[in-house]
C-alpha cells in the first residue's frame, strides 16, 4: 500500500510518499506525517523542517522560524520498543539552562533514530 501526504510548512510544501506492506502500517506512518506541526506551538509562527545525521544516527526536526525570539524545536521522537513515531514538543534552548528547564537539548531536541530504519 502506499499513501500520499501533502503537508505545507511554512513556504514549502512537501509531498511524502508512504510505503508498507501492510494498510495498518501505511497509515500508521501517514499519522506521523499528518500529525507534523505547521506552527510553534509556543509562540504561533511558522516552521521549517530540518534534519541532520550525527554518527550513526539521523535527527528529525520541526523548527520554529522565528529566530531569534523564539526559535523552539520539536524533534520526531521513535517508541522505545521500534514500534513507530511521533512529535514530541517544542522546546526553547535558553543557554546555562539544565535539560528539562529549557535548556540545550539532546543534539537535536529528538531521540535518535538508528540509520536502518530510514
Amino acid at each position: 500500500m502506499e499513501i500520499t501526504i501533502k503537508k505545507t510548512l511554512g513556504d514549502t510544501e512537501y509531498i511524502f510518499k508512504v510505503q508498507a506492506g501492510k494498510g495498518k502500517d501505511a497509515l500508521i506512518m501517514a499519522g506521523v506525517f499528518g500529525d507534523m506541526p505547521t506552527v510553534c506551538s509556543k509562540c504561533g509562527s511558522p516552521v521549517h523542517l530540518s534534519s541532520h545525521k550525527a554518527k550513526e544516527y539521523k535527527f528529525v526536526e520541526v523548527v520554529c522560524n522565528n529566530v531569534p525570539k523564539c526559535g523552539a524545536k520539536a524533534g520526531l521522537g521513535e517508541y522505545k520498543d521500534g514500534s513507530g513515531y511521533y512529535w514530541k514538543d517544542f522546546e526553547i534552548y535558553k543557554a546555562g539552562a539544565m535539560p528539562g528547564e529549557g535548556g540545550e537539548m539532546p543534539v537535536s531536541g529528538g531521540e535518535p533514530i538508528p540509520e536502518e530504519q530510514f
